[in-house]
């Protein structure tokens, strides 16, 4: 909720948090809110009820502010703050100093919609929203091993910040031994955080395409698998028709490749 949290975490300071942050919550991505809202409208048994909502996770304050860390590749670095002198001088925050979670079973029994958008997922989204206003845009990029895609991408200047993981697999948060051996379904991924002012998109892509072969199934170089599969994963509406546009380009400079090649073969 406050603007300037992003800045303040990557500037690496402090978060003061009233006992440590030890307090849980229930947080809730506001597209699922919306989705179980407008699913209230088609359910007759949800007419003049008041129903308790919070997303799938129910954690501890801190660990919200960990997450966010996590995300923006800078550690959340806590300082607490002493309940009782806090109260001393404050206390109107006594009514906010509680444990808030929610019973979702009413909201089930009433064949409502109940959210399902994981905290991390949630606030990956909404991240990129927040740093979209201020010029900044994120891609995710897959193409084989990531640790050398994104030693790659972190050295193009406008590239702002890199980070690995795995995207768009079956399961939340997994391993790399589940990734590798239990057939999650992801893409080894990099984040990338850049400025389109310096670094417009399609060129992104373009330096990108050089250091793999777009166009392999499942495959770059040694490293074989689903998970070395290239892939561009977007979560702001505007870009994917510039992927779109590069990726025919691609797919044409491809044809045309082949076509020379066979011409030669045939020679």
């Amino acid at each position: 909720r406050n603007p300037e949290l992003l800045d303040h975490m990557r500037a690496d300071k402090p978060l003061q948090l009233v006992g440590g942050g030890r307090y849980l919550i229930h947080p809730i991505y506001a597209k699922d809110f919306a989705l179980t809202m407008l699913d209230c409208l088609d359910k007759p048994a949800a007419i003049h009820q008041i129903f308790c909502i919070g997303g799938p996770d129910v954690i501890e304050n801190r660990e919200y502010f960990e997450c966010i860390g996590r995300i923006i590749g800078h550690p959340a670095v806590v300082e607490e703050i002493a309940e009782n002198g806090y109260l001393e001088s404050h206390a109107d925050a006594y009514v906010n100093l509680c444990h808030r979670s929610y019973d979702l079973s009413k909201l089930k029994n009433a064949g409502v919609r109940v959210p399902c958008m994981p905290m991390e997922i949630g606030l990956r989204a909404h991240i990129d929203w927040l740093d979209a206003q201020k010029g900044r845009r994120t891609i995710y990029l897959a193409g084989g091993c990531y640790w050398g895609a994104e030693k790659y991408l972190s050295n193009i200047p406008g590239v702002l910040e890199t980070e690995v993981g795995f995207a768009n697999g079956d399961t939340h948060n997994p391993t790399y031994k589940q990734v590798r051996y239990e057939n999650t379904n992801h893409a080894e991924t990099v984040r990338v955080v850049y400025d389109p002012e310096v670094l417009p998109l399609d060129k992104l892509l373009r330096l990108f395409w050089r250091i793999i072969d777009p166009v392999s199934v499942d495959q770059q170089g040694e490293d074989i698998g689903h998970q070395y599969r290239t892939g561009v994963y977007h979560t702001l509406a505007g870009d994917e028709k510039i992927i779109r546009e590069e990726l025919d380009k691609l797919q044409k400079q491809s044809e045309t490749q082949r076509t020379r090649a066979g011409l030669e073969a045939a020679r």
